[in-house]
């Protein structure tokens, strides 16, 4: 046979080999693609256990930050590197290690998530452990939902569980460092991986400026959202763009449809209209919340909670070691 016959030959066979390789290489992806899908919706048990109480108390040094804040008409909760706290005093005593990573409250009751993994609903004044089919999960974000379930955005991705249930479902595999509900059911979860809106068992993603987005917040039908970028927004299905002085923007939250973010040093105020300013604080900043209608905002020297006649201390800053 010519050389130039073999040349074509051997041309033609390395293009079917590619084409079928590239047929075969696709549907293996949308196997996989398929196969995640289906374990990300998948249901497994859920039980809360009870923790037995301590044998005596122990004492223990943790950080002084505050990672999260909850208020209920009676209490005030925190929780963070000293584990979790309420006017009495700690509360982290049965827990098995300290350091909190996110808290709420799921039906009037305390659910708080540890750094090192799990998370532990409060009952009658003892801990119960969250046990799941789903293993260890490591929480980042906790929210009760509209109609009662609790939202677990994880590591392992974004949960749901019903109050007085027995099983959890994943509704999303990616993973979650906060979680925003809006109006109309609508579910927006953002993590590492980028933002996402949840509808059923659909996940659609969302493009940001970032991949990384350490926050997102729901304003009626505008998304604001904190990624390595800084404070972005837009109406919800629109372009997320930068807000001007807030490319330094490290944590943000929603109040009243303002939003208030900590850059550079400053708690500034965004106007829903545009425009912004400073909240003068006394003392530096590290964290700023939201909860039940209030501002919070966590510093060098203890939470400090935003009042008419001006800035109060919530709590002062636990002793660390």
């Amino acid at each position: 046979m010519p050389l130039k016959r073999r040349l074509v030959l051997l041309s033609v066979l390395g293009l079917v080999l590619a084409v079928t390789s590239l047929a075969v290489y696709l549907k293996l992806s949308r196997d996989v693609q398929r196969a995640l899908a289906t374990a990300a919706t998948a249901s497994q048990p859920l039980q809360f256990v009870a923790l037995a109480a301590p044998a005596g108390k122990v004492e223990r040094w943790g950080g002084g930050e505050v990672e999260a804040v909850a208020l209920s008409p009676t209490s005030l909760l925190t929780a963070g590197g000293f584990g979790v706290a309420d006017e009495s005093g700690d509360l982290s005593a049965g827990l098995p290690t300290l350091k909190a990573s996110a808290l709420t409250l799921w039906r009037g009751r305390p659910v708080a998530a540890l750094a090192g993994g799990g998370f532990f609903l409060r009952r009658e004044g003892r801990w119960e452990e969250a046990r799941t089919g789903f293993g260890t999960l490591h929480v980042r974000a906790l929210v009760e939902g509209p109609g009662g379930e609790l939202l677990i955005g994880a590591r392992e991705g974004l949960f749901r569980a019903a109050w007085g249930g027995n099983s959890m479902d994943r509704l999303d595999a990616a993973p979650v460092r906060s979680i925003a509900l809006g109006e109309g059911g609508v579910l927006l979860a953002a993590g590492e991986e980028g933002l996402r809106r949840l509808e059923g068992s659909r996940a659609q993603p969302l493009a940001t400026p970032d991949p990384w987005v350490e926050w997102v917040g729901l304003a009626g039908r505008e998304v604001v959202v904190v990624t390595a970028l800084g404070l972005a927004r837009s109406p919800l299905g629109g372009t997320l763009t930068p807000v001007s002085g807030g490319q330094d923007a490290s944590s943000a939250t929603l109040l009243e449809g303002r939003v208030f973010a900590l850059a550079g040093g400053s708690l500034l105020r965004f106007e829903a209209g545009g425009g912004s300013s400073e909240e003068l604080l006394p003392a530096l900043p590290r964290r700023v919340f939201a909860a039940a209608g209030q501002l919070f905002v966590g510093t060098d020297a203890g939470l400090y909670r935003r009042t008419p006649s001006g800035w109060a201390t919530a709590r002062p800053r636990p002793a660390s070691g």
